[in-house]
């Protein structure tokens, strides 16, 4: 497990709680956005929530939409 706080070019796995399903995004600056690889915006709701959080923590995210999910932080893989 690597330690430290999640930030933009990481790859982050979190379970949706509320549904059991798993998801894996790469957190990307908007520009970069491309979801159908992976890659979601850290401006999102979902990337502005798992900003500067640890693997093993639970996330709580608001939507737009009223909607909100919670999510816990499976895996972290940092870039160099």
């Amino acid at each position: 497990m690597e330690n430290g706080s999640i930030r933009c070019g990481d790859t982050v796995c979190i379970k949706d709680l509320d549904r059991n399903r798993d998801f894996e995004y790469e957190l990307v600056p908007p520009p970069e956005v491309d979801v159908s690889k992976g890659k979601i915006s850290i401006a999102s709701p979902v990337g502005s929530a798992l900003l500067e959080r640890e693997e093993g923590e639970t996330v709580e995210v608001n939507f737009p939409n009223g909607m909100m999910r919670t999510y816990e932080i499976t895996k972290v893989v940092h870039v160099d």
